[in-house]
């Protein structure tokens, strides 16, 4: 019986290891590069191999025109899904725009076998600070991954975080042209009220 404790409690905390682990190295990959394309690709790399997303998308918010905009996919039409309003504040809106609006991720529980694009596996928001700045969305996933487990759950709640400020950071960067910022304007802008 001690022996099968031993075994038992070994087993989970090897299982804990190499969740911390993949956690680890996600989170890595994601902020080893401010080259837009690469944080894009990484992104998809760990829906791929990770999670075991087959047709997946990730949606940045414009604001100015209230969209969610297709940055980047897989196995879906990207001219159909290119850009998603945003416009209802009901709980009848679609579940891709209702978990954009409340900030609130939705993950199938059991078989995901029959997950498509009007029934998603997963619409994970993404955030940045307390805003949500678009969302990731698993439309399927591959045959041999029959459900979730806790370590995608876990997966699912560091891309909710590290995907944005990634992406964000990414964005920035492009924008200011690969130039970074001076340390002087730093400081300042860190010591401004």
């Amino acid at each position: 019986a001690v022996s099968t404790r031993f075994t038992t409690r070994y087993s989970e905390m090897e299982e804990e290891l190499s969740t911390l682990a993949n956690l680890y190295v996600a989170s890595y990959q994601l902020h080893s590069t401010l080259h837009l394309p690469r944080v894009i690709k990484h992104i998809q790399e760990l829906l791929q191999q990770l999670v075991g997303a087959r047709t997946h998308a990730i949606y940045m918010f414009d604001p100015p025109i209230k969209e969610l905009v297709l940055v980047a996919g897989e196995g879906l039409d990207a001219k159909k899904n290119a850009r998603l309003p945003v416009v209802r504040e009901d709980t009848a809106a679609p579940i891709v725009e209702r978990a954009f609006l409340t900030g609130v991720h939705t993950i199938k529980e059991g078989p995901l076998a029959k997950a498509g694009e009007r029934d998603p596996a997963a619409v994970v928001p993404m955030r940045f600070d307390d805003r949500v700045v678009g969302v990731i969305v698993v439309y399927s996933v591959f045959e041999q991954k029959p459900a979730f487990l806790p370590v995608d759950l876990e997966l699912f709640k560091m891309l909710s975080a590290h995907a944005a400020s990634a992406l964000t950071g990414a964005f920035l960067f492009a924008a200011a042209h690969g130039v970074l910022p001076r340390p002087t304007d730093l400081l300042a802008a860190v010591s401004a009220p």
